[in-house]
C-alpha cells in the first residue's frame, strides 16, 4: 500500500509541477513582455522627450549666436565707416576678420551682388537670392537674416551667412565658419544625442525620418538597420509593439513618431526567452524543494496516522476471515476508531450465528441440524449438535465441511451471475451407520445446508425394496440354478427384437444322456449336476450375457452384442472344453456331453418363435453330428 500511495503521490506532485511550470512560464512570458513593452516604450518617451530639449536648446542657441554675431556686424560697420575696406591690404583684412572671428566679409548692393570683399574673387558674385535681401531691406523691423545651411561658393563646404542692412541700398554679409555654429551646439545633436543614450547589446535605438533616412543609432549596436518594409513596419509599430526580422534576428519593436521623425527601440526574442527560461528554472527549482518537502511530509504524517492503522484495521479484519478471534484497538482518527467499532460490532453479531443456528435447528427436533457458510468472510458456521449427527469430532466436522464446500466452489465459478445459486439433495450414510438427507443451496456468496436423520425411513424403504426386488427375481429366476427362466428370456429377446437393428447370438444348450445321471445317482445327484453347469455358464459368458435355464437339462444364452463366427467358435470351443473338464469328466461311464446350437440374431427375425426354431435346429444339428459339439447358423 506504500509502495502505492509513494506513486501516486509522486505522480500527483509531477503533474503539479507539470502545471505550475505552464502557469508560470505562461505569467512569466506574459509579464517579462510587458515589462520589456514597457520598459522599450519609456525609453523611447525619454528619447523623445530629449529631442525635444535639444530642440528648445537648439533654438536658443540659434538666438545667442545670431545676437553675437550682429554686435560683430556692428563693429564690422564701424571698421568700414572709419576705412574705406578698397584701402585694407591683405594683413589688415586678415587682422579684422580674426577680430571678428570671422572668414569673409561681403558688401552687398540693391542686387545682391557683391561689390567689396575682404576676398577680391568674390566680388562680381550674387551670394544672396535677391527675394531674401529685398524681405530685409523692406522690413524695418526685420534686422539681419541668418543662414545656418549655406554653402561656400569656392570650396562649396558648409558655411554659415549672416546679412544685416548697412544703409537703403548696401548691406554686408558675414561669412562665419560652420565649427562656431558647433561650438555654440555644444555638441548636441540628434546623433549625439541618441549615440548617449546607455542601451543593451540586444537592445537597439534608431531614428528615421518621413523619408525613410536613417537619422540616428545607438553606438553599441550593429551599425545597420536591416528590415523588409523599413518604414512601414515602423508605422505598423506606432500603433502596437510588434515582432519583426531585424538584421536577421526575431525583435519584439516599439517606435513613436514625434513631427517628421519616428523613435524605434528593437528588443531581440532570444534574450528575453533566455530571461524568461532563467527566471523559469528559478520558480521550478524552488518549487520543486517545496513540492518535495510537502511530499514527504504528507507521506510521514499519512503513514504516521493513517497507514499504519489501515494496515492493521487490513491485518485483523483477514484474520478474521481465516477464522480467528480478533480484537480492534483504539486508532489516531476519529474516522478509523469509527470503522473498527462498526467492524467490532459486525463480528460479534456474526459471532452470534452458530447461537442463532443452534436456536433455530433446536425448534425443528435432535433429528435436524445445519451449517452456514460465507464465501467472502470465510466464515462457517453450525448448530451444536451437527458433530454429534454426523458422529464425528467438532474438528472433524469443520475440515470435512470445508472439503465439500470447496467441491461446491468450483461448480459456482460456471454460474452467470452473483445472485444464481444451485440446489440440490443427497443422502449419505454417517461413519457410525445413520442414515442422513441433506438439503444444499449453494451461491456465490452463501452456503447452507439442513440435514435431517432418516436413518429409521430409509431403513423401511430398504427393506421394502429387498422384499420387492426379491419377489420380482423369484418370478424371473430358476429356483434350482438361479439363472434367468423362460419368462425373463422371453422378456429379453422381445427388447431386442424391436429395436431398430437387432443385434446379438442365442445359443441352445441340450445336456446328452443327462437321464443317465438320475437313473444312475438319483435326482439329487441331477440338482447339483444343473447347478454346477449353471455356475460355469455365469462364469463363462459373464454379466452381460442372459443365461436361462428354460427347464430339464436345457440351458440357453443370449450374447446381446453379435461378435464374429470365427471368434464364436473359438469361445465355444472354449466352453465345451471347460465343461468337459470340470464338470462332465466326473461322469465319463455315463459319456455326458453338451450339444449348441448358435443363431445370429437379425432384422430377418421378427418374432420369437422363429429365433426358437433356428437355433433348435441348430442344436439338433449337433446332436446328429456326433454331439459334444456345436453348430453356427
Amino acid at each position: 500500500m506504500r509502495k502505492k500511495i509513494l506513486v501516486r503521490l509522486t505522480l500527483i506532485m509531477g503533474l503539479l509541477i507539470i502545471c505550475l511550470q505552464v502557469f508560470f512560464s505562461t505569467y512569466l512570458r506574459n509579464t517579462e513582455f510587458h515589462a520589456e513593452i514597457k520598459n522599450l516604450e519609456v525609453t523611447v518617451k525619454q528619447s523623445i522627450q530629449n529631442y525635444q530639449m535639444l530642440e528648445k536648446y537648439q533654438k536658443q542657441a540659434r538666438n545667442l549666436f545670431a545676437k553675437d554675431y550682429f554686435k560683430r556686424v556692428q563693429i564690422a560697420q564701424i571698421i568700414t565707416n572709419e576705412k574705406n575696406l578698397a584701402q585694407l591690404n591683405t594683413n589688415q583684412w586678415q587682422e579684422t576678420l580674426n577680430f571678428l572671428g570671422i572668414q569673409i566679409i561681403n558688401i552687398l548692393n540693391e542686387h545682391a551682388v557683391v561689390v567689396q570683399s575682404s576676398q577680391p574673387q568674390n566680388i562680381g558674385l550674387k551670394l544672396l537670392q535677391i527675394g531674401e535681401l529685398r524681405q530685409l531691406m523692406n522690413n524695418a523691423a526685420k534686422k539681419y537674416i541668418l543662414d545656418l545651411n549655406g554653402k561656400d561658393p569656392v570650396t562649396k563646404q558648409k558655411t554659415i551667412y549672416l546679412v544685416c542692412k548697412l544703409s537703403a541700398t548696401t548691406s554686408m554679409q558675414l561669412q562665419i565658419p560652420y565649427s562656431e555654429w558647433q561650438s555654440y551646439q555644444r555638441q548636441a545633436t540628434l546623433k549625439q544625442l541618441t549615440k548617449a543614450i546607455p542601451t543593451q547589446a540586444s537592445r537597439t535605438l534608431f531614428v528615421l525620418n518621413e523619408n525613410n533616412k536613417l537619422l540616428a543609432l545607438s553606438w553599441n549596436n550593429t551599425q545597420k538597420v536591416n528590415i523588409d518594409n523599413r518604414l512601414k513596419q515602423v508605422k505598423k509599430a506606432t500603433k502596437n509593439p510588434i515582432i519583426v526580422e531585424f538584421n536577421q534576428k526575431k525583435v519584439l519593436m516599439v517606435a513613436k513618431k514625434y513631427a517628421d521623425k519616428y523613435f524605434v527601440y528593437t528588443s531581440q526574442l532570444n534574450k528575453i526567452e533566455q530571461k524568461i527560461l532563467g527566471q523559469l528554472g528559478n520558480v521550478i527549482f524552488f518549487m520543486l524543494i517545496l513540492l518535495l518537502v510537502a511530499l514527504l511530509v504528507v507521506y510521514f504524517m499519512m503513514d504516521r496516522l493513517v497507514l499504519k492503522d489501515i494496515e492493521s484495521l487490513n491485518f485483523l479484519t483477514k484474520r478474521f476471515c481465516q477464522g480467528y478471534n480478533v480484537k480492534f484497538s483504539n486508532y489516531h482518527t476519529p474516522e478509523l476508531n469509527g470503522l473498527a467499532q462498526n467492524l467490532s460490532k459486525l463480528i460479534n453479531v456474526i459471532g452470534t450465528k452458530n447461537e442463532h443456528l443452534s436456536s433455530v435447528v433446536s425448534l425443528l427436533g435432535d433429528n435436524f441440524g445445519a451449517y452456514e457458510y460465507y464465501r467472502e468472510l470465510n466464515q462457517l458456521y453450525y448448530s451444536k449438535n451437527l458433530p454429534n449427527l454426523l458422529g464425528i469430532s467438532e474438528e472433524e466436522c469443520v475440515v470435512k465441511l470445508k472439503e465439500q464446500l470447496k467441491k461446491e466452489g468450483q461448480r459456482l465459478n460456471e454460474l452467470p451471475d452473483e445472485n444464481a445459486k444451485i440446489e440440490n439433495s443427497s443422502i449419505f450414510k454417517t461413519v457410525d451407520g445413520k442414515t442422513l438427507l441433506g438439503h444444499h443451496t449453494y451461491s456465490k456468496q452463501i452456503s447452507y445446508t439442513f440435514f435431517e436423520d432418516v436413518t429409521e425411513e430409509q431403513n423401511i424403504k430398504e427393506n421394502l425394496k429387498a422384499t420387492l426386488q426379491k419377489a420380482q427375481n423369484e418370478n424371473y429366476l430358476d429356483s434350482l440354478t438361479k439363472l434367468y427362466n423362460r419368462k425373463m428370456l422371453i422378456k429379453k429377446l422381445t427388447n431386442i427384437i424391436k429395436q431398430k437393428d437387432p443385434q446379438g447370438i442365442i445359443l441352445f444348450m441340450d445336456m446328452d444322456n443327462f437321464k443317465e445321471i438320475n437313473d444312475q445317482f438319483g435326482h439329487l445327484q441331477g440338482d447339483i449336476l444343473l447347478k454346477e453347469f449353471a455356475d460355469i455358464l455365469r462364469a463363462q459368458f459373464g454379466n452381460d450375457a442372459v443365461k436361462v435355464r428354460l427347464g430339464g437339462d436345457e440351458f440357453v444364452v443370449v450374447l446381446t452384442h453379435a461378435i464374429e463366427k470365427q471368434l464364436l467358435e473359438k469361445k465355444l470351443t472354449n466352453f465345451l472344453k471347460v465343461v468337459n473338464e470340470k464338470l462332465f469328466a466326473k461322469y465319463h461311464n455315463v459319456n455326458l456331453t453338451v450339444s449348441i446350437g448358435a443363431a445370429y440374431i437379425i432384422p430377418q427375425f421378427d418374432d420369437i418363435d422363429s429365433l426358437y426354431q433356428k437355433a433348435d435346429e441348430a442344436m439338433y444339428y449337433a446332436k446328429k453330428h456326433g454331439k459334444n459339439n456345436f453348430y453356427i447358423i
